[in-house]
């Protein structure tokens, strides 16, 4: 049994990107709380900052007060993971609506670069994101290190 720490992006006021009426804090917790049900089914024990559309600090914060938690080891996560939805529209000079930038679109998961299990998580995730049609951004994946 593996323990794990889930973030999903945004929250409350901070509703992340938004695009056609679709708000990324919305679809973030949808696929955190499927994923923790994932791993719940397997035997696993889950910590996460949200369980509902609750106001969080950022991600900056969060990633301190997590790493933090962790480092006094009560209890030593085996992956901490931060799932995200991003999107950045543009106006069409030639059409006049709002088109998204396919480079700044998809999903991800963010793990900390100290973390090798959290490294292998966010990837799996990120396949099996993209194996269900789910565009994924900068492949699927990005590390961050927040010293707390």
């Amino acid at each position: 049994m593996a323990i794990f720490c889930t973030d999903a992006g945004h929250g409350g006021t901070d509703s992340g990107a938004a695009w056609q009426n679709v708000l990324e804090k919305e679809l973030n917790l949808r696929y955190v709380l499927a994923f923790n049900d994932e791993l719940k089914k397997r035997g696993h024990q889950v910590w996460t900052t949200r369980k509902t559309d609750q106001h969080v600090p950022n991600l900056t914060t969060r990633c301190q007060l997590i790493n933090a938690h962790h480092s006094q080891g009560t209890p030593k996560f085996d992956a901490i993971i931060s799932l995200h939805c991003d999107v950045a529209a543009y106006r069409s000079a030639s059409s006049g609506r709002y088109m998204a930038n396919e480079a700044v679109r998809g999903f991800y998961a963010i793990y900390s670069r100290e973390s090798i299990q959290g490294r292998d998580l966010a990837k799996s995730i990120a396949n099996e994101a993209k194996e269900n049609g789910i565009a994924v951004k900068d492949g699927g994946k990005m590390t961050i290190l927040i010293q707390s």
